[in-house]
């Protein structure tokens, strides 16, 4: 296995440099190259981008991912992810590199590979300057990764960087949506009130919001599949607080009106609440 490794790393260090040769080379050993290259794929976003990224979040900048906006079935997004993605994304991208030779396949093997990288960006809400500064390290495992799938494509075929894409989300993806999708983040209970929030990876049904208000408290939220930042504005001040993207449920009951930022506080439990800058404005009605 060692001397797999060895030869992928001088191979890859070929390719980098001049992707002809590997078009003109050796194709065999498809199955341990795609093992190796599947391996380092792993390796590098496990040890080095995410726990990147996770610092850039916590203690640079909130990065604004959200779900899915579609409205499917579970096993059909799943489906999506594991064939859909792979295939799709893998004509778009590394199916042309074959026909590109000498110079021109260079440019395209680096440029398809950026551009890969830059689509993922669309993964997050983020406008900030600093988040394009940062934009190489929070996709970095898909510019790494668009290198490698051009790797295997050009070295042993599209079917090979198909099946890398493929099990890379399998791996990575389907866990992260399967653990998120219904689960109940916040079941939280007392004399005073009772809540219960569950969390959604994508969206099932319509958005429905129903938030009830004696005085200047709340005493009823009932809530169906709706955006937790959405909600949060019509609780308190639209714009004061920053939120996780998220899809919930809620519901909330008291046995006397509570205040607005007292909810928000118990939905803080679980999601990041930011307090943000906003300008004076004159007051608005009430909402009823």
């Amino acid at each position: 296995m060692r001397k797999v490794v060895r030869h992928f790393i001088e191979d890859f260090q070929k390719f980098l440099r001049n992707p002809q040769e590997i078009v003109d080379g050796p194709q065999n050993g498809a199955f341990h190259s795609w093992m190796v290259v599947l391996t380092i794929n792993f390796a590098f976003a496990a040890l080095v981008i995410i726990p990147l990224a996770l610092l850039i979040d916590q203690h640079v900048l909130p990065l604004k991912g959200g779900p899915l906006p579609a409205k499917m079935p579970l096993w059909f997004l799943v489906i999506v992810i594991l064939v859909m993605v792979p295939v799709v994304e893998e004509l778009l991208f590394r199916y042309p590199l074959k026909f590109a030779r000498n110079r021109v396949l260079k440019i395209a093997v680096y440029g398809s590979s950026v551009l890969f990288a830059l689509v993922h960006m669309s993964n997050y809400d983020n406008h900030e300057v600093l988040f394009y500064l940062f934009a190489p390290v929070i996709v970095g495992s898909q510019l790494v990764g668009g290198f490698l799938m051009a790797y295997l494509r050009l070295k042993h075929g599209l079917r090979w960087s198909i099946l890398m894409h493929a099990v890379f989300n399998a791996v990575i993806i389907v866990p992260v949506t399967l653990s998120i999708h219904g689960a109940t983040v916040i079941d939280s209970h007392s004399p005073q009130y009772s809540l219960v929030v569950t969390q959604y990876a994508f969206s099932e049904q319509p958005e429905h919001i129903r938030i009830f208000r004696q005085e200047a408290g709340i005493d009823t939220v009932h809530v169906r599949q709706a955006n937790l930042q959405r909600i949060v504005d019509l609780i308190g001040t639209p714009g004061a607080w920053y939120v996780d993207d998220a899809l919930v449920d809620i519901d909330f009951k008291a046995t006397s009106p509570i205040p607005p930022d007292s909810l928000i506080s118990l939905l803080g439990q679980q999601f990041r609440m930011i307090p943000q800058t906003i300008p004076n404005v004159l007051p608005s009605e009430p909402r009823q």
